[in-house]
């Protein structure tokens, strides 16, 4: 998977989608979705599993970093 076109991340990463709700308009709250096993993305799993949220919206927020300074 790619994010933002900025090259391979680690594969574990491949089933996760992450939503930072800081800077969306909807949802109004972080989530976390497990693509393989909810591929309609109904069930956050944010609060089963903080530690992939964690390492995701920080590696998002690298990626945007990134994206400031190129």
């Amino acid at each position: 998977m790619t994010l933002f076109g900025l090259g391979r991340m680690e594969e574990k990463t491949d089933i996760w989608t992450c939503t930072p709700g800081s800077v969306a308009e909807t949802p109004t709250g972080d989530e976390l979705y497990d693509r393989k096993k909810d591929p309609f993305q109904l069930d956050n799993l944010l609060d089963q599993r903080p530690d992939m949220g964690k390492e995701l919206f920080q590696q998002l927020r690298d990626h945007m970093l990134v994206l400031r300074t190129s």
